[in-house]
């Protein structure tokens, strides 16, 4: 109350408003200062003082102080320069580390030529930095990271430091801030829900396991046996399992600190969660999530797999960390998909892992030598049945390995084409290495299934590349080693030259890839992923599944998948009603129709243009297409969409397999002599024993009676027109020397050449340079005429092969031939009283084009008499046949007419077939046929026509 009089005081006198402002400025000074020196738990440096070897700041020090410069600064007049001389900058460690403590770190860091990172080390082998910027200013960036120490971490060390992680060039740092956040006791783990297990191993058997795993270390790779399972109890609560374990892995990052990977087996009668075998390995070997949505979808599409999910395991109460529990093979696994009791078979690795650890340059037959055997092969002797359908199972897998039965034939196509397909769905490529494949022999279908597991490694998709393809690329002609998927690729060609199971494959990727599909595939375990990713981040505390990033193959499948136009065919304008297709797309397509809007009209035959590959020619695809449309349509083999692509008008670019010699290899033989644009062979004879190479313009004329003997693989190659002319009386003999002669190669001769009387004898090839023939007399677009020539003893693939040229011919012999004898490849020409005696191969060979002959003759053929075949086009008047293997074939939507044929001695009279089923089945008609000793007159494939006498002949 006031008094009257009395006046009231002031509430601030100066004393105390000067008390308040310095207690408002020492606020302020603690406020600052706890922002850069933070109390009991924050710790900064700011480089600006230090004593001896260390930073000082805010009571604290940091090590490595000889970094500090003054050369670029963040704030204040000094910051750390690293270079390779000094690479790293202030750190500190911290002691009494345990699970759950939380450590928050930043730097600013300026680098132009070098980089650094922020490092967090611990030493239970820990090891993560900071490296991508959060903010900016100016020259200068923040690095932040923010750690959470891992399950079964204890007392333990962790430093946190800047370094250069180039370790060259310069890079600075400023204003280094930590703070940490101590749990005070481990994670507790049973927030997500998942077992929570521990190993009861009496010590002497942990010593064991030590000793196993350090004779790992020292041999390169672990080899384990029944002898190395030792006795423990799986305790869960106060549940507890007797089982025996030993390590488990063949390679030593299974070993690696202490989480050990195990193989856990339940006593007899026993079981833990209804598995009485199964493995325990690190979550973050087959990256977390990955590998268990991997499964979920072969589940979702009923694929056989293994049970895998995670739990918490510790060793002797000792918290080892979140591991995977995968179930082992056996009939448990067949019984949780409703499949029957069955062989799971393998290919064995136990020779591989048992001389991995060996460095051996030329690896041995790893593969090829691998037992095929099953799982279980010790129950299997055991029962009657079960062995029984183990050599089944066992001698499929063999044929398909060695190429004796075809994938579809083998293996249930369906299911293997969804499998391979979920494969590149999710990139899951690891799965198909032979070393992981296992499969199960299905009694009813009498087909073999896989077995899905083990799709990813630690890396998990960190390398993957998109679009990947597991089967993009195969055709007939791809190398051995193409690989795709940076997997092992020993099955891969066998597999995907296959077109039955192909088109599965492609129908199912084509279905599987759709964002639809994963979308629903996924509603149905979202709730179950992210209980589990809750569960691993209690060791792995960033980890977040990110489901896009593992389908993200998928999402980029449909950009190249389907037919691109412009890009995937080429169709260019042929003979008559023909058109020659050129296949650019990665997967094989088939030839939907022609027209010009719509595909009106449907081909005959199936056509199917096999893959294009980068690294072999393209192959080439004459087509009939009834008429002259503007365009082919065309979809990948087993899917929907179908693409219009123009015919040009225009014929496709003349190729071949025989290159010209670069200009500077003429040469100007000593055996010829020169006039004007001409070369003249010497007369005589003539050991030549380096190639002769007549350019192209010039002419070469070889006189009657010339004797070249072609010796030291020399050959005889002309780019200009040969002109050898022998009589009766003075042949020209062309002939090899001492067995070591070459060949005779035309190339791009310009006008039609001459062959009369002249004896080619024992020749090889043209093998030189980038030239490689099959004849040993090749014209190659060249055209000729041969009269009255001998072809002896021919050491090639072809005495006489002739490529897109046109020839004519009379009275031929060839004789003794090691390959096919006259071999004409998409050529015009015809023939009369043509001879032919002890032929290697085929006699006669036409593969396109069309030849007419009046009269030929084949004796003693190991093969067919005629083979015709890729459109090949034969008529003739007369032809003898006899002691063949085949008297006449034909293929590949060829024809051959023959007005009168005498067939005798033969294996096979006449056979009809489809090879390629983008071409067709071959028709042959003969108007007048006798045969005498033929074993069996006809043989003739579903489309196949032969006609014999005027009566088409029914399939037998």
């Amino acid at each position: 109350m006031l008094i009257k009089g009395q006046q009231r005081k002031p509430v601030f006198t100066p004393r105390s408003i000067g008390l308040i402002a310095l207690g408002l400025l020492i606020l302020l000074l603690f406020t600052f200062f706890s922002s850069r020196i933070g109390g009991d738990n924050i710790y900064f440096c700011d480089m600006e003082s230090r004593f001896g070897n260390n930073f000082s700041s805010g009571g604290h020090t940091f090590t490595n102080a000889k970094t500090q410069s003054d050369e670029k600064v963040f704030q204040g007049s000094f910051s750390s320069k690293l270079t390779k001389e000094h690479v790293y900058g202030p750190g500190m460690k911290f002691t009494n580390v345990n699970s759950g403590d939380v450590f928050e770190a930043g730097i600013w860091r300026n680098t132009t030529d070098g980089f650094g990172n922020l490092a967090f080390q611990g030493n239970w082998d820990y090891f993560e930095t900071a490296n991508v910027s959060s903010r900016t200013q100016g020259e200068w960036e923040y690095i932040e990271k923010t750690i959470t120490i891992p399950l079964g971490v204890e007392r333990a060390e962790l430093n946190i430091y800047p370094y250069n992680s180039k370790k060259e060039g310069t890079v600075y740092f400023d204003n280094l801030k930590i703070k940490r956040i101590k749990s005070g006791q481990a994670i507790a783990a049973a927030e997500g829900a998942l077992p929570l297990i521990n190993l009861r191993v009496d010590p002497a058997d942990v010593d064991k396991l030590r000793a196993k795993r350090s004779e790992a270390f020292a041999r390169g790779n672990l080899i384990t046996g029944k002898k190395d399972l030792v006795p423990a109890r799986l305790e869960e609560g106060e549940d507890f399992t007797p089982v025996k374990i030993r390590l488990k892995g063949d390679l030593l990052d299974h070993l690696k600190d202490k989480k050990w990977s195990f193989r856990i087996r339940a006593d007899k009668g026993n079981a833990w969660n209804g598995l009485t075998e199964f493995s325990a390995h690190k979550s973050v070997s087959r990256h977390h999530l990955n590998e268990w949505v991997f499964h979920q979808l072969l589940i979702y599409e009923n694929i056989l797999t293994n049970r895998y999910d995670f739990f918490q395991l510790s060793l002797n109460d000792e918290v080892l960390g979140i591991y995977a529990y995968e179930e082992h093979f056996n009939q448990g696994l067949l019984q949780n998909f409703k499949r029957a009791p069955g062989p799971i078979i393998r290919i064995s690795e136990e020779g591989m892992w048992l001389h991995a650890s060996k460095t051996i340059e030329d690896s041995p037959a790893w593969f090829e030598s691998g037992q095929i055997e099953a799982i279980d092969a010790k129950g299997m002797l055991k029962d009657d049945l079960m062995y029984q359908k183990f050599l089944t199972g066992q001698s499929l897998y063999y044929d398909f390995i060695n190429g004796n039965k075809t994938a579809s034939e083998v293996f249930d196509p369906d299911i293997l084409g969804k499998f391979l397909a979920i494969q590149d769905v999710c990139g899951s490529w690891h799965a198909f290495n032979y070393t992981n494949l296992r499969v199960y022999y299905n009694a009813h279908t009498g087909l073999l299934e896989p077995i899905g597991y083990d799709g990813f490694n630690e890396e998990g998709l960190k390398y993957m590349n998109v679009p990947t393809f597991t089967g993009a690329q195969y055709n007939s002609r791809t190398p051995e080693d193409y690989n795709p998927v940076g997997m092992d690729v020993v099955f891969h060609k066998k597999v995907f030259n296959d077109l039955e199971f192909v088109k599965k494959y492609l129908y199912y990727l084509e279905k599987f890839s759709q964002e639809e599909y994963i979308t629903a595939f996924l509603e149905t375990i979202l709730p179950e992923i992210k209980k589990r990713e809750k569960f691993i981040q209690l060791e792995y505390a960033n980890y977040k599944y990110n489901w896009k990033n593992e389908f993200r193959n998928a999402a980029e499948i449909n950009k190249t998948f389907f037919p691109m136009e412009e890009i995937s065919l080429k169709a260019y304008r042929d003979k008559g009603n023909s058109v020659i297709l050129e296949n650019y797309h990665y997967f094989p397509l088939e030839v939907v129709g022609y027209g010009d809007q719509n595909p009106d009209i449907k081909p005959k035959e199936k056509i199917i243009l096999e893959a294009f590959h980068k690294e072999v020619p393209v192959r080439r695809y004459p087509v009939v297409t009834f008429g002259k449309p503007k365009n082919i349509f065309v979809k990948v083999l087993g899917t929907s969409k179908v693409v219009r692509f123009p015919v040009y008008k225009w014929p496709a670019p003349q190729t071949g397999t025989i290159a010209k010699v670069a200009s500077g290899k003429f040469v100007p033989a000593k055996w010829l002599t020169k006039k004007d644009s001409t070369y003249i062979f010497k007369p005589g004879e003539q050991v030549v024993n380096e190639d002769i190479i007549i350019p192209e313009g010039f002419l070469l004329r070889i006189p009657a009676g010339t004797n070249i003997k072609l010796s030291n693989n020399a050959s005889l190659v002309s780019y200009g027109v040969v002109l050898a002319q022998g009589t009766k009386e003075n042949p020209i003999f062309i002939q090899a020397n001492n067995e070591d002669g070459g060949g005779v190669l035309l190339v791009d001769v310009g006008r039609k050449s001459i062959f009369k009387n002249v004896y080619f004898k024992n020749l090889s090839r043209r093998k030189k340079d980038n030239q490689q023939a099959e004849g040993s007399v090749t014209l190659y677009r060249s055209d000729a005429d041969f009269q009255r020539c001998f072809f002896y003893g021919a050491k090639a693939e072809n005495a006489l092969n002739l490529i897109h040229s046109n020839y004519t011919m009379a009275d031929c012999h060839f004789d003794n031939s090691s390959g096919d004898a006259l071999d004409v490849d998409y050529s015009n020409g015809k023939i009369r009283d043509i001879y032919f005696t002890n032929t290697g191969k085929d006699a006669l060979e036409v593969s396109g084009g069309f030849l007419e002959f009046d009269k030929i003759n084949i004796n003693k053929t190991n093969e067919s008499g005629i083979n015709i075949n890729y459109h090949g086009r034969v008529e003739g008047k007369q032809a003898d046949i006899s002691e063949v293997q085949t008297g006449i074939s034909s293929r590949d939507l060829s024809y051959i007419i023959i007005n009168d044929l005498n067939l005798k001695n033969a294996q096979k009279g006449l056979v009809a077939y489809e090879q390629l089923a983008q071409f067709g089945a071959g028709n042959i008609y003969i108007k007048k046929m006798n045969t005498e000793s033929v074993e069996t007159e006809y043989f003739i494939q579903q489309g196949a026509v032969i006609e014999i006498n005027g009566k088409k002949q029914i399939q037998k």
